[in-house]
């Protein structure tokens, strides 16, 4: 009943996170509509293209690698940067992973040190970039 009571949350949070990213068109007001509550050492880039997670991670990744918390004992720290995975766009006009290569590309050009994280199902749809 639990499982069931947390999965009905899970999907109404996701139903009222789209419908806010939905209605924003200035790139990084949909950041932040997806991003509430804001959680420290996690940019979320869902509901960005290729072409706007560029502007978000410009004006906010390093501030956020400044402010990162630290990790845990030996552990570096580090942002989380969500982009999804993209294997589930489906027959919708986004291409599916498109937003993980762009922002992998990005990151990489821009000289960052990450490496790819993974969900349960195997599916790379995050990065840690270190501080």
């Amino acid at each position: 009943h639990e499982h069931a009571r947390t999965r009905t949350n899970t999907h109404e949070h996701a139903r009222n996170t789209h419908e806010r990213a939905r209605t924003r068109t200035n790139t990084q007001a949909r950041f932040m509509a997806v991003n509430l509550p804001r959680r420290s050492g996690v940019l979320d880039l869902h509901f960005q293209s290729a072409r706007t997670c560029v502007v978000v991670l410009e004006a906010l990744l390093d501030q956020e690698m400044r402010d990162a918390p630290a990790g845990r004992e030996g552990e570096a720290r580090k942002v989380w940067v969500v982009t999804g995975t993209g294997h589930h766009t489906g027959n919708t006009h986004v291409k599916a992973g498109r937003l993980l290569e762009a922002t992998e590309e990005w990151l990489g050009l821009s000289g960052y040190d990450f490496a790819h994280g993974k969900d349960g199902a195997g599916h790379v749809g995050a990065f840690a970039v270190y501080c």
